[in-house]
């Protein structure tokens, strides 16, 4: 394979150039252009740039090759109606565990397919029924987002400021990893440059401030994969992984089956008054939070670090009452 397409996202931008100038590329040149790679990860490297960036790829049947929408490219033959996009907008309105940006944009993308001679009029009876106008803070998110994107794509580092709390903000050189939702926030995933260890930290993108792409070159990891870093990060809570064993009075298995379905788990014992569940996670003072308040139907039996850190909250707590 040639040394420029060595990582994941070289090869990623080579082949949205490629497709991009030459709408008559298979599976089998996009896999000799990337060094012979297997057909199998072409496919899963378009799915990423149409999913994830966005770019407008279409595969033709006819001719077995990739190529780009036409740029005048409304064809809804096969599409929605008017009727149906209006009832798809209604029913985002009403999804309460997806918000903000997120609803925006779908909501922005199905009008987009509506004719432009009625648009504006469709726009007006939607906000009628109650289209959630995007606010500003939203918005900059939406920049955020696009600036991003171009960083990973473009390999560069990212240049903000991150204001966690009302009195504070500090800058932040980071190298980009990729983006996350968790209910209605975005979260930026992200290396800190200087940051001892290796610790990849979530960022919430309404918490950025002045965000800009910097000329020095970052490069992610081949072995890192977002979607499992995700399915260990608890609740967007950043840490190093930890191995962890936690033993639940069976009244509670319904909720902790429901807090770890995304999540790799397996229970490693079982009576009829107690299971024992072992997992590995990131961001223990988020789990330290959850575990307190199932107060006594829970004890955690491993790390010992955390343990620890339950106990000293636990009699904090108590010497704080008894005042």
């Amino acid at each position: 394979m040639e040394d420029r397409y060595k990582t994941k996202f070289d090869r990623l931008i080579a082949i949205a150039k490629a497709i991009k100038e030459n709408s008559n590329l298979t599976s089998k040149d996009l896999s000799r252009l990337c060094g012979g790679v297997a057909r199998q990860t072409i496919s899963e490297y378009i799915k990423i740039l149409k999913d994830v960036f966005g770019y407008p790829i279409a595969f033709n049947y006819q001719s077995n090759s990739y190529q780009y929408y036409r740029e005048d490219y409304t064809d809804l033959d096969k599409g929605f109606t008017i009727d149906e996009i209006m009832l798809l907008l209604m029913a985002l309105d009403s999804i309460n565990n997806l918000a903000g940006v997120e609803i925006y944009n779908l909501q922005s993308r199905l009008i987009s397919l509506v004719p432009i001679r009625v648009r504006e009029e469709f726009k007006k009876v939607v906000e009628d029924f109650g289209f959630h106008q995007i606010k500003d803070t939203q918005q900059g998110n939406l920049n955020h987002i696009t600036k991003i994107n171009q960083a990973i794509l473009e390999q560069k580092r990212l240049e903000f400021y991150y204001s966690p709390s009302l009195f504070e903000d500090n800058q932040k050189i980071v190298s980009p990893y990729g983006l996350a939702w968790e209910r209605d926030k975005c979260y930026l995933i992200a290396k800190e440059e200087g940051q001892a260890g290796g610790l990849i930290i979530n960022y919430r993108l309404d918490r950025i401030i002045e965000l800009e792409i910097s000329k020095e070159e970052s490069i992610i990891p081949e072995d890192f994969s977002l979607k499992e870093y995700l399915g260990e990060t608890w609740k967007m809570f950043s840490g190093h992984p930890e191995r962890m064993k936690l033993k639940f009075s069976n009244k509670l298995r319904t909720l902790v089956e429901d807090n770890f379905a995304q999540r790799p788990y397996q229970i490693i014992d079982e009576s009829k008054e107690y299971f024992i569940l072992e997992t590995v996670a990131r961001g223990i003072g988020g789990i330290k939070i959850w575990l307190l308040s199932l107060g006594t139907a829970v004890e955690v039996l491993e790390p010992e670090s955390l343990r620890e850190a339950i106990l000293e909250t636990a009699q904090g707590l108590v010497e704080k009452y008894r005042k």
